[in-house]
Parts: C-alpha cells; sequence; structure tokens
C-alpha cells in the first residue's frame, strides 16, 4: 500500500529535522540555563525549520562531493535523528500538555467557532490531497527534475540547458533529492506542506506574542491558507520553504538574548538562499527591529554615556545575527562558486529594474496606492502571480482604528512589527513594481496581516447589541473559507494550469492503489515513457521544451546544452534550415520538438539523404524523433559516458580540424 511507505518516510524524515534541529539548537545555547521560556509548539517548530534549513545546507556539500548514496543519506539522517532525540522527548510532555489545552479551548468555545475551526482545519490538512494534483511549469523544469537526477547520480552537478536556475538556493530540492534517495518519487511534494503548516504554525505564535488570542491565532492560520499563494504552490514549487524560513526570522528578531541573535542570523541567511527577494523585505526589517529592541538610545533623555551605551549594543547585536546569516550563506556559496564560478551570482538579476511591459501605462501609476489591492485580486501576468493572500487582509485592516492606543508607539510589537514589514514591502514594490508576485515575499505580506486579525479579534469583543460588527465579520469570515474550500477542491480528476490544489479523490487512488504512470504528467509523460523505453543508456537528446522531470536521469544528463533555435538557420531565401551537421557531431541520437515553440513538423525541415528521422511518440503538441545518420559528411565529436558513475558526462571525443 503506497500510503505506508509515503507516511513512514515521510514522518522520519520530519522527525529527523526536528531532533537535528533541537540537536543545534542546544549547541547555539551551549552549557548555560535556558535564555528563553517559550511555548513547547513555538520551539518544536523552531527546531523543524532550523533542522531542514540546515540540513538541506549539509546535503548541499554531500551532493557536491559525490557522495549523496543512499547509504550515506540513511547515515546522515541516522545521526542527526539519534543526536537530538533528547531534545524531542524534553518537550514531548509540555508538547501534550498545550496541545490539550488548544483542544479544551477549543471544545468549550461557541459552535460558531467550531463551524470556523473546521474549515480551516480543512483548509489546513487538505494539503495532503495535493498528491493528486499535476506537476506543472518549473515544478516539471528542474524543482522536481534536478532532485531526480541527484538522487540518481549521487551528486550536484549541472544539468545541460538548466544552469539559468542554479544561482537560485536548494532549500526545497535537496530535501527532495533526499526523500527521492529514499524510495519516493512525486509524493517528496508532501514535505513542502509539512514546511508550509510549520510556518503557518510559527505564525500564530507570533500573533500571540503580540496580543492575538486563541480565537485570532485560528484566524491567523486561516489567513495563511486562505491565500491561494499557498496553495497553489503544492504542486511541486519551493516557494513555501522560504515562507515559513522568513517567517521563522520574524519571530525571533523580536526575542531577546543571545539566543535569538544566533537565531535570527541563521533563519534570515536560510531564508535568502531560499529566496533572494527577501534581501529587500526581510534584512530592512531586521534592523527596524533590532533598533527597536534598543529603543533606550532613542530616548531624547538619555545621556550621552547611555545613548553610546545602546548604539553600542545595537552594533554587537547586528554583528552577532550578520555572522551568523553569513555562517548560514556558506554552504550556498560554495555551491555557487564551484557550479558557476561566481559565489555571489544568486544576486544577479537579468531584469534588475523590475519593469515589464505588461507594468507601462495602466498598471504603474496606480501599483504603490493599490499594491495589496492588486496581490489580494489582482491577476497580474497569469502565469507567473500564482495566487493571492487571504482577503480577509484588505478587509479586516480598517478595523484596526478599533484598537487600543498603545501609551508610546514604540512600546507596541504589533505596531513595529507592522511597520517594519510595511517599510520591506515599499522597498520592494519600488524595487521591483513589474513582480505582482505575493509567493515572494509572502513571510513579510503576512505580518501586514496580523494588525487585521488582532483587528477583528478585538471588535468581536468589543461588540454591542445588534451586534453588527460580530454578524458581518463571522459571515466574511465563513463566506471566505467555504469559497476558498470549493474552490480549490476538485470532484473529479481534472488537470490544467493553475486549477484546483486538493484532489481527494485522485489522493485516496494514489495512497491506496496507485496512479497510473502518466496519471499526473499529461503529454509531457506520455511521450517520454516511449523515449525512456526505447532509448539506449547515455543516449543524447535534442530538447525543444524545459519541461524534463519524466526523462530517465541519464537522458537529462546527457541532453542538449543549448535550445533547438541554435540548430535552427535561415538562408538567403530565409528558408528554414536545420544544422543537421552540427546535430550529428554533438553526438545527438534523438529530438524532441514542442509544436507550440516550432511550427510544423520535421519533415518540413527537409532533412538531408544521411539523416534518417523516425517518428516514435506523437501526442498532443509533443513529438519525438529518432536519429539515424547514414554515411554522415563529417565526425561525431562529443558523447555521453559514465566516467565517474552512476553519473554521466558529456565529453569531446575529437577535437576540431
Amino acid at each position: 500500500m503506497p500510503a505506508i511507505k509515503i507516511f513512514v518516510i515521510i514522518g522520519i524524515y520530519t522527525l529527523t529535522c526536528i531532533s537535528f534541529g533541537g540537536l543545534i539548537l542546544r549547541l547555539l545555547q551551549g552549557k548555560g540555563p535556558r535564555e528563553v521560556s517559550l511555548s513547547p509548539w513555538a520551539m518544536l517548530l523552531t527546531a523543524f525549520l532550523l533542522g531542514q534549513g540546515i540540513l538541506a545546507n549539509l546535503w548541499v556539500l554531500v551532493a557536491l562531493a559525490g557522495w549523496f548514496s543512499p547509504a550515506v543519506v540513511v547515515i546522515v539522517m541516522a545521526v542527526c535523528f539519534l543526536a537530538g532525540i533528547p531534545f524531542v522527548l524534553g518537550y514531548l510532555r509540555p508538547l501534550l500538555r498545550q496541545t490539550e489545552n488548544i483542544a479544551r479551548d477549543l471544545i468549550l468555545d461557541s459552535w460558531e467557532w467550531k463551524i470556523v475551526a473546521f474549515l480551516i482545519g480543512y483548509l489546513t490538512l487538505g494539503g495532503i490531497t495535493c498528491l493528486g494534483a499535476g506537476l506543472q511549469g518549473d515544478a516539471v523544469n528542474f524543482y522536481m527534475s534536478l532532485p531526480k537526477v541527484i538522487a540518481a547520480s549521487h551528486r550536484l552537478s549541472l544539468l545541460p540547458g538548466k544552469s539559468i536556475y542554479y544561482p537560485l538556493g536548494l532549500q526545497g530540492e535537496m530535501h527532495y533529492a533526499a526523500l527521492m534517495s529514499l524510495g519516493l518519487a512525486d509524493a517528496v511534494r508532501l514535505f513542502t506542506w509539512i514546511t508550509a503548516l510549520a510556518g503557518a504554525l510559527l505564525l500564530c505564535a507570533l500573533g500571540s506574542h503580540v496580543g492575538v488570542g486563541r480565537r485570532g491565532q485560528w484566524l491567523i492560520l486561516g489567513m495563511v491558507f486562505t491565500s491561494t499563494a499557498v496553495l497553489w504552490v503544492t504542486q511541486g514549487k519551493t516557494d513555501l520553504f522560504s515562507m515559513s524560513l522568513g517567517i521563522a526570522t520574524y519571530y525571533w528578531a523580536i526575542q531577546k538574548g543571545k539566543l535569538q541573535l544566533r537565531l535570527c542570523g541563521l533563519f534570515a541567511g536560510l531564508t535568502l538562499i531560499a529566496k533572494t527577494s527577501y534581501l529587500l523585505t526581510l534584512l530592512p526589517g531586521l534592523l527596524i527591529l533590532e533598533i527597536w529592541q534598543h529603543r533606550n538610545m532613542l530616548d531624547i533623555k538619555a545621556s550621552r554615556s547611555a545613548i553610546m551605551m545602546g548604539m553600542q549594543a545595537l552594533a554587537k547585536s547586528l554583528f552577532i545575527i550578520g555572522f551568523w546569516m553569513i555562517i548560514a550563506l556558506i554552504p550556498h556559496l560554495i555551491k555557487n562558486g564551484v557550479l558557476l564560478g561566481n559565489p555571489l551570482s544568486f544576486i544577479y538579476n537579468s531584469n534588475p529594474k523590475g519593469w515589464h511591459v505588461e507594468m507601462t501605462g495602466y498598471y504603474s501609476p496606480r501599483l504603490y496606492l493599490t499594491y495589496l489591492v492588486e496581490v489580494t485580486f489582482g491577476d497580474y501576468r497569469y502565469y507567473d502571480q500564482l495566487g493571492n493572500i487571504s482577503p480577509w487582509v484588505l478587509a479586516f485592516l480598517p478595523l484596526t482604528v478599533l484598537l487600543p492606543r498603545p501609551k508610546t508607539w514604540h512600546e507596541s510589537q504589533l505596531l513595529v512589527l507592522t511597520l517594519s514589514a510595511a517599510i520591506g514591502t515599499l522597498l520592494y514594490v519600488i524595487i521591483f513594481p513589474g513582480y505582482i508576485m505575493p509567493r515572494y515575499i509572502l513571510a513579510t505580506l503576512f505580518l501586514i496581516g496580523l494588525p487585521a486579525i488582532r483587528a477583528i479579534e478585538h471588535a468581536f469583543k468589543i461588540d454591542r447589541p445588534p451586534h453588527l460588527l460580530t454578524i458581518g465579520g463571522m459571515v466574511s469570515i465563513v463566506i471566505i473559507l467555504i469559497s476558498t474550500a470549493l474552490n480549490t477542491t476538485a470532484s473529479g480528476t481534472a488537470a490544467g494550469y493553475r486549477l484546483p490544489s486538493f484532489y481527494p479523490q485522485r489522493t485516496w487512488k494514489y495512497l491506496t492503489k496507485g496512479l497510473d504512470a502518466c496519471e499526473l504528467g499529461g503529454a509531457h509523460c506520455q511521450v517520454f515513457t516511449v523515449l525512456n523505453q526505447q532509448a539506449k543508456a547515455g543516449s543524447r537528446v535534442l530538447m525543444d521544451t524545459d519541461v524534463t522531470y519524466w526523462l530517465r536521469p541519464d537522458l537529462q544528463q546527457c541532453a542538449s546544452d543549448k535550445p533547438l533555435t541554435a540548430y535552427i538557420t535561415q538562408d538567403s531565401t530565409g528558408k528554414v534550415q536545420m544544422l543537421w551537421n552540427a546535430i550529428f557531431e554533438e553526438g545527438f541520437s534523438y529530438l524532441i520538438i514542442d509544436k507550440n515553440r516550432l511550427a510544423g513538423s520535421l519533415e518540413n525541415l527537409q532533412p538531408p539523404s544521411w539523416v534518417q528521422t523516425t517518428r516514435i511518440a506523437h501526442e498532443e503538441y509533443m513529438e519525438i524523433y529518432r536519429l539515424d545518420y547514414i554515411d554522415p559528411p563529417t565526425a561525431a565529436q562529443w558523447a555521453c559516458e559514465q566516467v565517474r558513475p552512476p553519473a554521466w558526462d558529456i565529453f569531446r571525443l575529437h577535437l576540431p580540424q
């Protein structure tokens, strides 16, 4: 039964991350007494996110060394798991006690809040049914393709034609690779949902820290999972890793003590690895929060010596955060240095201004005043935005006028936290107005939602007959929850781009009987299956598609580094011609054509007499041809072999004359 295998492997891997994170927490804290006394759930979630973040870095180094075999993965996991067991056991009883208190509060609450909690629970746990969703977009281009090759080749190396992705961090991909080494396939996506759930629960803990009550914490959880930017990226994309790590950064930025500074720096570094876009939102926010932590130096009545001491303490705190942030970044810098020759390549962006053609005219003049509306209701750049944030943020923000005013603004953690997020978001919008993609800065946007949740919770408390605030608020909450549940749940087996995220029926079949080989893959999977069956090991494939997940790992490693268009030219009359000599010299045995990109069929390109083309697979817009050469006019110069098994490498056979 596939379900047993999937949940056992995912469960053990999750516990390994928690244990490893607990070990790191203990090492960071030293031999002294505990500096912090936070809720058991907050510490457990911190341990999980810290453990999986550092473990991903460790996997990068292991894979770069070419040691990423299943045996090594199991040994590393065993050491990490056993070393942190005391931490898990130490928090087990307090964790059960806190969970019991949460359940008791819900049981004693009113029936309408039980309904709200049930609907939020459905959206929260519905992530399990992402297993029935088809893989799409960048997931099948890189985020799932690379882990598949790493698991098969036991190393991390540049895949042909994929170098554009490598400056990015591999926080999610390395976990996928480890789980694939343990025998899972596309079910590794379940770990993304677990990570997102951990981030959402830690956001609830952050809300509790700034004054949000139990009901408000349920709404925080609902705010996360009524955001389609969260639900739509559970189909293999890795944006939710950066979201959860970013939330952990903010959570520890408002705590106190040396452990807080170390954790804040580590989480900040891990967040930047997972998503470089947080450079503009996270770092300015951390600076504001650290200045707030040393706010006594801003007191105009303070003596000069007190101000100097405060500035020195601030500089020391920033140094500690920066030091641990760099520690977290080191494996990423090593990876980029080894593979790309430039450790800082992740900072580069091909469109540094962030402007797109679609942004001119109608969008740009009003963007700065309507950004929250855009990320809530907009559908900018259909294939890229991939979802919005919860409508609750806009709906409930006006109610913040009802919140009690603090004696001084800098005494309100909620206000300072929101201010840090708002300034970071503003900087991002000013510099990258063309990227209206909430998934790039989800952690920061959710902080802006905290005062909205605090406001609606307070409105319920102070409401008086005829209870218009309560009725209006509850109606809004229930409508959004029900509509989100209905729109994200597929009743059948619909498949397509950006369709529902929850597939209960197909997931049940996946977990109990398993799905057909290409039930989640569509045309690409069907034609690639034929190629996988016919192609010899190490065959070179010239591809006119970015989708590679369903290709055999050896074929991915031996694929073309240049697009098909690099082998097409036009003669003086404008007639399109294929550079068949170059194709043969580079050793290509198969040709994949995406007819959405290349108009017509291969026969229209009139191959020469010494090239025989045989179409071996055809499905919708995809075609695959086998290339046979008879008395070619030149010699092959490139081939692909297992120079360092089980990995495959492209190498030169003959130097050009």
